[in-house]
């Protein structure tokens, strides 16, 4: 089976929404329920400086911070972020070999302008499984 090369470009999301650090946990909470998220990139000053989760949220409620609290205490801080022309291999590799659930993709001056995450990976792998189950199908069809 041929599999493409893909980049992440094929696969993130582009210009998701973002909060910036000085959101409440409460308020980034109900931002991502309302909206139905589980990851959103954090901005100061428009430049990406972390991720927060929606698990990250309800752990930190769960030890009893206050609701109050800024979401930049809570998030994971960006130690790196993709390119949309980088490999999306590399992104996948990343996730594996750090457990992550999403990967910030910046421009080259550190704005976000998409987000990648597990979903968006099983989107692909779900398109390419489809593509090769048709040429299957088509090349039994061509035999028979």
């Amino acid at each position: 089976m041929l599999i493409p090369t893909l980049q992440v470009r094929d696969a993130m999301t582009f210009m998701p929404d973002t909060i910036k650090g000085n959101v409440t946990l409460a308020e980034a909470l109900h931002m991502m329920r309302v909206n139905r998220y589980r990851h959103l990139p954090v901005t100061v000053g428009g430049t990406a400086v972390g991720l927060v989760s929606d698990r990250d949220l309800k752990w930190a409620l769960s030890l009893g911070l206050p609701e109050s609290t800024p979401v930049s205490e809570v998030m994971t801080e960006v130690t790196g972020s993709a390119k949309p022309n980088d490999a999306l291999a590399d992104v996948l590799d990343a996730f594996i070999d750090h457990k992550q659930g999403s990967a910030l993709v910046t421009s080259p001056a550190g704005e976000v302008v998409g987000i990648v995450t597990t979903t968006d990976l099983a989107r692909i792998l779900q398109e390419i499984l489809s593509q090769s189950s048709s040429r299957k199908a088509g090349r039994v069809a061509d035999a028979g």
